[in-house]
């Protein structure tokens, strides 16, 4: 699990900065994937866009988000999901905001997204601006 960890620092870090505690994680059957805890009993799972995370961060093909019920062994599949081909950093983020927004609250900036728990400060999250009358 190091050695997943130290592969993908660089995202496992701009994700924490981001206010999304994450860890490599196994999922079973020596498959990889990062794990970020939400609020309101949630988790993102985060693997490759079409399996899951490869070990090998040269191998990696884009990005897959779900959104899980925390202790659902995956069973039910996810909340929601979204994926892409792309491999940076920055189009992760763009998920995470897509899988975080199908949960937001009424009030909160649709292109930020939200747990759907607590105040909303996950992943840059900040609450609309009322327009001035």
């Amino acid at each position: 699990m190091a050695v997943g960890a130290t592969r993908y620092a660089d995202v496992i870090a701009t994700l924490n900065d981001a206010g999304l505690p994450t860890v490599f994680t196994q999922t079973g059957g020596m498959c990889a994937a990062l794990e970020v805890t939400l609020e309101a009993g949630q988790h993102l799972l985060i693997t490759d866009a079409e399996d899951s995370l490869s070990w090998e961060r040269g191998e990696q093909r884009g990005w897959g988000v779900g959104r899980y019920v925390t202790d659902s062994e995956y069973d039910d599949g996810p909340l929601a999901f979204a994926d892409s081909d792309d491999r940076s950093t920055e189009a992760l983020l763009g998920l995470v905001r897509e899988v975080l927004g199908s949960a937001r609250r009424p009030g909160w900036a649709s292109a930020k997204g939200s747990t759907g728990g607590g105040d909303g400060r996950h992943a840059g999250i900040e609450k609309e601006q009322e327009p001035a009358n």
